[in-house]
């Protein structure tokens, strides 16, 4: 009868024992994404008229975790007192709106605004420039690697 003896490599299970251990390291990694998207976001705010009180008010949630798994935005917040007019004065609202709409209503148009699709922009050119992913895994294997 054979018999036959091996041996694993204890970095090898270090590292598997580290990779299961993923709601250590998925917080880590959104969080380093988030800066990247959050940027991109507010650039694409930044090359629209009357966009700086919704820009001002965007801001990064903290990474969490739901039955789908974990994730992390960048949202506006609060509500906008301000408006261009049609002849580009700016106004108070009468009646404030929230940031969400505002934004929403840019992103999707209305019967009398074109889309000026910004957070579709920012995404693309997040995904494009492959700076989110190279950032994710970056963090990961500083995680399961290096072991920091």
């Amino acid at each position: 009868m054979a018999s036959f003896t091996f041996e694993v490599d204890p970095q090898f299970v270090r590292m598997m024992q580290k990779m299961a251990n993923i709601d250590e390291i998925a917080p880590k990694m959104l969080s380093g994404a988030i800066v990247i998207v959050s940027r991109n976001v507010g650039r694409a705010l930044n090359k629209h008229v009357g966009t700086y009180e919704l820009m001002k008010s965007m801001r990064v949630a903290k990474p969490s975790i739901n039955k789908w798994g974990w994730y992390v935005f960048v949202a506006p917040t609060g509500m906008s007192t301000k408006y261009i007019d049609a002849n580009g004065v700016t106004r108070e609202r009468k009646v404030p709106i929230r940031n969400a709409e505002k934004l929403a209503y840019m992103e999707w148009g209305t019967k009398n605004q074109a889309p000026t699709p910004i957070l579709t922009n920012a995404m693309l050119e997040s995904e494009a420039s492959g700076e989110v992913e190279r950032k994710m895994q970056e963090i990961f294997e500083q995680e399961v690697l290096d072991g920091r």
